[in-house]
């Protein structure tokens, strides 16, 4: 190994581990960036055309949303939660995220899953929305397959990303967010009311690296969104640029400890530090409640002032947003719908659309496995 770096990088370059790093970067970016492969086959028409399907699990109840091909979305059912249900996710809420799992811990998840049981009683709660939730979906639309969907919670603290991928394992469905790097591997439930609301989609998003470019040119949008529903009133605040970036599941949080006025001085210039709200989002059964708008107006004007409440009242028109009740969900099927007609990492033959045109005027069909 000493002799391969000492040809590789001479040893007045060794010490310099700044360059080194650098020069490594570089070469990581530049291999990342190299043309994607041709797909070795096109996807069918009744994959490519299927419907994007997404569900919303919010504190007492869960949404799900189709995104048709063509661009049609279809609000599909609001199924309230069961008591267990609702406890598990106030404690979530409440809980610090988890320790670091022991092997025996892993073990036991395993050996659940191959006993055909939910690997923790936790994912067997949420699975029992989800599977309710797929089950009204599928009964509204018989004719489509939906054995893959995106499911968007908030993220709550000790809500893992294994948690609900295994819940969604365990209701007999496959998720979108189960890929590695560059796509994401959860889709927040403010991520997805952005999304729902028009904002920060790539037009190019069939090709993975033009979509890239287009979201670093997107403006950026510090976005408070409000969540109100019967049981519960929370807030999220974030910077996005784009809907769907690739994104950790500590994301957001509902308390921020590095926000408070001692980290002033931590900032390049205290503009940096007053970022002025931009968009204002609203999500829950209970959000275009008459007077809950009026005193969410009213608060804005005393926190922002004449000219910035102006702005952002215009985000509280009922008539522009998205059902707050569903908007979510509508996110989540959006982004189950790009994907739905993107191969995963490879790039389809200019000849592939006009082969799913000829199929769909064949009527060739039936129901195929969403990959």
């Amino acid at each position: 190994m000493s002799s391969m770096m000492a040809l590789l990088f001479p040893r007045w370059l060794r010490p310099n581990r700044l360059i080194l790093f650098a020069v490594l970067l570089s070469l990581g970016y530049a291999a990342y960036r190299c043309p994607m492969r041709e797909c070795s086959a096109c996807l069918p028409a009744v994959v490519h055309d299927a419907p994007g399907v997404g569900f919303d699990l919010t504190i007492s109840y869960g949404t799900s949303a189709v995104h048709m091909y063509g661009g049609s979305i279809v609000d599909i059912a609001k199924v309230p939660a069961n008591p267990d249900y609702i406890e598990l996710m106030l404690r979530l809420a409440h809980a610090p995220p988890p320790p670091p799992q022991s092997k025996y811990q892993r073990y036991l998840r395993w050996f659940n899953k191959k006993l055909g049981y939910p690997s923790t009683p936790d994912v067997g709660i949420l699975s029992s929305l989800i599977a309710d939730l797929y089950k009204a979906t599928q009964s509204a639309l018989p004719a489509y397959p939906m054995d893959r969907v995106v499911v968007t919670t908030p993220l709550l603290p000790a809500l893992t990303s294994e948690d609900l991928n295994d819940a969604i394992e365990y209701a007999g469905l496959r998720s979108w967010l189960a890929y590695s790097f560059p796509y994401p591997k959860i889709l927040s439930e403010s991520r997805a009311v952005f999304a729902a609301n028009g904002n920060g989609l790539c037009k190019t998003y069939k090709y993975l690296y033009e979509c890239q470019d287009e979201e670093q040119r997107m403006p950026g949008h510090s976005v408070y969104t409000i969540t109100f529903t019967r049981q519960a009133l929370y807030t999220t605040l974030d910077t996005f640029r784009s809907a769907f970036k690739y994104t950790s599941d500590t994301e957001i949080y509902l308390m921020d400890f590095n926000s408070g006025l001692d980290s002033l001085p931590t900032y390049t210039s205290p503009s940096d530090f007053w970022t002025p709200i931009t968009k204002l989002l609203l999500a829950g059964e209970s959000a275009t409640d008459a007077k809950f708008l009026d005193v969410l107006r009213d608060s804005l004007a005393e926190l922002v002032g004449p000219s910035a409440e102006t702005t952002l009242a215009a985000d509280l028109d009922a008539n522009k947003l998205a059902d707050p009740v569903f908007a979510a969900a509508r996110g989540a099927a959006l982004y189950a719908r790009r994907r739905q007609e993107t191969p995963q990492g490879c790039a389809e033959h200019e000849r592939c659309e006009a082969e799913r045109q000829w199929e769909r005027e064949r009527g060739a069909g039936g129901r195929e496995e969403l990959r």
